[in-house]
């Protein structure tokens, strides 16, 4: 396959596997494009109103609709590139046997895949990191970079205007003397409950609260009540990163550890859920956003502008024997509900 041209690789990028990304295919599995860079997404908090009742003789009540706003915004851009050299082509690659015969044009195909494989893992993991964003700050804050260096931005920040947050303390926190973790559970489910109507069904742990979590002894009790099925704690791993630690029968919550760390911009290593953090929703509760890419194709030499998750393009410099690859994406998580998840934080 010809993994230089643009139609082709868009092909490719849609059969290659991506990282974990588990709370964006969890809480915002759905992908919608637009044909424009600006997005459109709806943000509502969720009311039950009941019907009026009406006096004999009277035809109706007007009654208001469930208010939203309509966000438009600039989908930002992630554009991860790579350069290719004559270098490159030259010597051995990773995993390459020592008296390969490989010529600098089957590498050049070998490579290519290998790059657009790795961009695309790459903005797999900036969406993760948005996803992680939204659920457990309520707003994602992005710095757009000029240049190389990360000195220089400008920077631009989706506001979903989230309030579901509990912060534990004292003894109240959990593994504390006066811990309730099934009875905190059970009032955050009542609280999104209320305030959105939908019932959450997943409980995602970080790594200190995991922690805290299995060693607690007044859940340790509830589980030695057998006949009470509160809680069944059966830890068992999903994959490398997942770790399905049990269920609250009662209140049809799952409860998971995510294990995986993203390298941020200021080149550190950190969770995408935070160590103290916990955070209760509803699983296919919300969705990306996709931006149209417009740029110039290589060979009409004309703007071109595509509709998808992610584009991309190639070019060469011809005087310097240099051969370029970008892909570019335009993603924005779109909760269903603000009022439809619950962040706390359960330890010091």
């Amino acid at each position: 396959m010809d993994l230089l041209t643009t139609h082709e690789m868009l092909e490719a990028i849609e059969t290659v596997g991506r990282p974990k990304t588990f709370l964006k295919d969890t809480f915002f599995a759905g992908e919608k494009t637009f044909v424009t860079e600006e997005v459109l997404f709806d943000v509502k908090k969720g009311r039950r109103l009941m019907a009026p009742v009406v006096a004999p003789r009277v035809g109706g009540i007007t009654v208001e609709r469930d208010a939203f706003r309509t966000e438009k915004l600039l989908a930002p851009r992630v554009a991860p590139q790579r350069v290719m050299t004559l270098d490159d082509l030259m010597k051995r690659g990773f995993g390459e046997q020592v008296n390969s015969r490989k010529t600098p044009a089957q590498r050049q195909l070998e490579l290519t895949a290998q790059d657009l494989t790795e961009l695309n893992d790459s903005i797999s993991r900036r969406e993760e990191w948005m996803a992680a964003q939204a659920l457990f700050e309520g707003q994602v804050t992005l710095r757009g970079r000029v240049s190389d260096t990360n000195d220089r931005y400008v920077e631009q920040q989706v506001d979903y205007g989230f309030t579901n947050k509990v912060v534990l303390s004292g003894t109240s926190m959990w593994a504390g003397a006066d811990s309730d973790i099934v009875g905190n559970i059970r009032s955050w489910r009542q609280r999104v409950i209320k305030s959105s109507g939908v019932a959450p069904d997943t409980l995602i742990l970080g790594e200190d609260a995991v922690t805290a979590f299995l060693n607690d002894k007044n859940l340790q009790s509830l589980l030695d009540k057998r006949r009470i099925n509160m809680m069944e704690i059966e830890p068992r791993l999903v994959n490398d990163a997942i770790t399905f630690l049990g269920r609250l029968p009662g209140l049809g919550v799952d409860v998971y550890a995510y294990d995986e760390w993203y390298l941020d911009d200021d080149g550190t290593e950190k969770p995408y859920v935070p160590a103290n953090a916990a955070v209760l929703a509803k699983s296919g509760s919300g969705a990306f956003a996709y931006g149209a890419i417009t740029q110039m194709d290589e060979d009409t030499k004309n703007f071109v502008t595509t509709e998808g998750r992610a584009v991309p393009k190639r070019w060469n410099d011809v005087d310097n024997d240099i051969k370029m690859l970008r892909l570019t994406s335009r993603p924005v998580p779109m909760p269903t509900d603000v009022d439809g998840w619950l962040v706390a934080q359960v330890v010091g």
